[in-house]
């Protein structure tokens, strides 16, 4: 359409010259939302590749009357259980392993593993998505990729589009006039940036494992760039079979009918043959309180011989996907009537069947400063003969229940500050003792350690008596309850030690028999430790189930190198604790609430021990200590105990006002001589004694308890981490600002006065 004006001519455009425009953006975007939903929908709603679980083990002629090392405290008291753990089959010319799954009463196919959140085998198993609530495996893999890249290009393209607009407004205004016009647009822009690098990042991720062919279980799991990945058929072959095979049917009729008999067998799972083994052995002669009663193996008492170990190799071998914590042991009534004991044994077992928590931080031998400037309390306690029995239920849900005879459970709300069991790459530990650790080892040094470990200083301390109950019946209130969550958890941490001990002890024995003794003669500490705990509880009509333990609790994770760290400081702060808890108590007798204390002195020598038993080992490793990496994860293994150690115990200051001390001071003197025990091997620690570091903490826990007061309203869940964006991102800023101060380097501190003085 032309028009003259002035002589000249100009053109102007019609509306159905425009018009096709904004209707092909329009189409274009309609079509770029309907395909990340039906992708989504596709992800979430489908089966990824469940494998159907047998409702009775598989029978196994050939491994009857085998006793192989998976076996030696697996299942060692049910021959109709001993099947071999693991199953070699050939896939491309190469031998894979393939695992037997506890839960589900099967060898899993190749690539598949145990999903700990959905309970299920799932085959080509990636990872569990949280954001679309499903596990991602064979059948819904290849809809998640385009998910994740189809979200990533509509995040591109709202970005862009979103600056359009806000540019378009800045001709006929300055730019902060327009982005004030336009708040939806900039809104947009600042989520699209954001989020664009989560998915961007994830399908960029994916796109090299699709490249490679490898899961997101296997590229942490297994590492393939050092060893040649069987899956690997070459890029083209990879993206057609991903893109372009038939996606195989489902192995579910979720539409079936399913008799109530099979349901209540299904459900019960492998645990009810395992629980008549437990049973059998309890009637041989097994302490349900798990007492000081002896084996001949290892001398671990009877009750951690006749456990439950079969779900536990798995969790010991697996990387925990993220991180987390869900659940914690039961608690079941403890009476005097044996008839009773085996009664709620069996009540804990079934509700263990129904239902799928940093160490106690613990440290090393020094001398210790005097505590007398603690600020005092009075001791909180009262006569009572009332006797009360329950069921505690420690859980991530806040539901109560009840058990078959009819007592409640009471349910107690975890929180990422809970300790947790360590564990490792076993197979990696064994090779990196291979090539590197054995010929560095000082063999004198580990043979004292040896004899020192089997003169077994404490073999006779852990001897109760009437003080026992008599002081459990004065407590009461408050500081009763914080008191039997201090028991409880301290049994949780030192179990957790027991099982990777004692996994260690067996799988270095052909590596290194000596190394392999040590970690056996750990967990048999470590064993007795939780035992004289769980002995404690019974005294408030409660004990610890086990059995549960082994089977729900997820596990942390750590690469060989950095499981040393870990433990050398679990064990080091651990010492420090019970060694200023128990001086404190015996210069003030009159906060002894509890006879357990007075067991502190030599029990805080067997922590000393392990940190230096794990001490010996680092040094065996160089680059575990000397170069410019071990500096950096140093300091962040110290930020991480001590920070941790000190939100966790400013949430229960109960438990430390009804022993007479202050928390916080407490703490941080805990904290100090950790420190500076930790400079004698680590190359670097925290600057823990500058009044800054002090004020980065206090500033943490206020932050924390605005965190737990978020958790605690009734609103909903979007609302609740809404609100917790800005104080996690306060804390994560103090953390940051806590590890970048200057550093103490290794050999910086005077460690002549904190020369060790063993009294045994």
């Amino acid at each position: 359409m032309k028009k003259r004006m002035g002589g000249e001519e100009q053109k102007t455009c019609s509306s159905k010259d425009v018009a096709p425009q904004p209707k092909l953006r329009r189409l274009y975007q309609v079509w770029q939302g309907s395909n990340d939903l039906v992708f989504l929908f596709l992800t979430s709603g489908r089966d990824p590749g469940i494998v159907p679980r047998n409702l009775q083990p598989p029978e196994s002629e050939d491994s009857f009357h085998m006793n192989t090392q998976s076996m030696e405290w697996v299942n060692g008291r049910s021959p109709q259980l001993r099947l071999p753990r693991t199953k070699d089959i050939r896939i491309n010319g190469h031998s894979i392993k393939v695992k037997y799954c506890d839960t589900c009463l099967l060898y899993r196919p190749p690539r598949a593993s145990h999903c700990s959140i959905c309970n299920n085998c799932v085959q080509r198993f990636d990872h569990h998505c949280p954001w679309v609530g499903q596990c991602i495996g064979l059948r819904n893999y290849r809809f998640f990729f385009m998910f994740i890249s189809s979200s990533t290009f509509l995040c591109m393209y709202v970005f862009v589009f979103s600056w359009i607009n806000v540019l378009e407004q800045k001709r006929k205004d300055t730019l902060w006039r327009a982005m004030s016009k336009e708040v939806l647009s900039v809104v947009l822009i600042v989520y699209c940036f954001i989020a664009v690098w989560f998915v961007g990042g994830l399908t960029v991720f994916h796109f090299y494992l699709i490249c490679t062919n490898q899961t997101t279980y296997e590229n942490f799991r297994y590492r393939y760039d050092k060893k040649e990945n069987p899956y690997n058929k070459g890029l083209p072959r990879n993206f057609r079979e991903l893109f372009l095979s038939k996606i195989p049917p489902s192995l579910n009729n979720f539409r079936e009918w399913v008799a109530e008999e099979d349901f209540i067998e299904s459900v019960g799972g492998s645990s009810i043959p395992h629980l008549k083994a437990i049973m059998s052995s309890k009637e041989k002669g097994g302490d349900i309180e798990m007492g000081s009663k002896f084996t001949s193996d290892g001398q671990v008492p009877d009750i951690l011989q006749s456990l439950d170990y079969t779900g536990i190799e798995d969790k010991l071998k697996g990387k925990n996907a993220d991180g987390g914590i869900m659940f914690d042991p039961f608690f079941y009534p403890m009476s005097p009537n044996p008839k009773d004991i085996k009664q709620n044994f069996n009540a804990g077992n079934k509700a263990h069947a129904e239902a799928t928590h940093s160490a106690t931080m613990a440290a090393e031998m020094a001398l210790i400063k005097p505590i007398s400037n603690f600020t005092r309390t009075s001791p909180k306690f009262i006569t009572s003969t009332r006797k009360s029995f329950s069921i505690v239920k420690m859980a991530s849900q806040s539901t109560a229940s009840t058990t078959k005879s009819g007592k409640p459970k009471k349910a107690i709300k975890e929180t990422l500050l809970a300790p947790r069991f360590y564990t490792t790459d076993f197979d990696e530990m064994e090779t990196l003792f291979n090539t590197e650790m054995n010929k560095n080892l000082n063999e004198a040094e580990f043979e004292a350690l040896l004899q020192e470990f089997k003169t077994d200083y404490n073999q006779t301390h852990f001897v109760r008596n009437k003080e026992f109950k008599e002081a459990a019946d004065k407590l009461q209130g408050p500081l009763r309850q914080i008191f039997v969550e201090f028991l409880e958890r301290s049994c949780t941490a030192e179990f957790s030690g027991f099982l990777l001990y004692k996994e260690l002890g067996r799988r270095l024995k052909k590596t290194n028999p000596v190394v392999a003794e040590i970690f056996s003669l750990m967990s048999r500490d470590e064993a007795r430790h939780a035992g004289f705990l769980n002995k404690g509880l019974s005294d408030f009509n409660l004990a610890l189930d086990l059995g549960f333990l082994t089977k729900a609790r997820k596990y942390t994770f750590f690469k060989p190198k950095f499981i040393f760290y870990a433990t050398y400081l679990s064990e080091k702060i651990g010492y420090w604790r019970y060694i200023t808890i128990y001086r404190h108590l015996k210069t003030n007798p009159e906060y002894q609430v509890y006879p357990i204390f007075k067991y502190f002195e030599n029990w805080c020598q067997d922590e000393n021990r392990h940190g230096d038993f794990f001490s010996a080992l680092m040094k065996a490793q160089p680059q575990f200590l000397n170069d410019w990496k071990a500096k950096l994860w140093s300091r962040f293994f110290c930020l991480s105990v001590y920070v941790t150690m000190y939100l966790n115990d400013c949430q229960r200051t109960a438990f430390y006002e009804g022993i007479g001390l202050n928390t916080k001071e407490f703490d941080m003197h805990v904290i100090i001589e950790t420190n500076r025990t930790a400079a004698r091997i680590f190359p670097a620690v925290l600057d823990v004694e500058n009044p800054e570091f002090k004020r980065k903490l206090d500033r943490m826990v206020q932050i924390n308890e605005k965190l737990l007061a978020i958790g605690e309203t009734e609103e909903s869940s979007l609302v609740k981490n809404l609100k917790r964006i800005p104080h996690v991102a306060a804390l994560a800023n103090e953390l940051l600002a806590a590890y970048l101060m200057p550093p103490i380097d290794s050999g910086s501190v005077d460690l002549a006065e904190f020369e060790p003085q063993v009294v045994y």
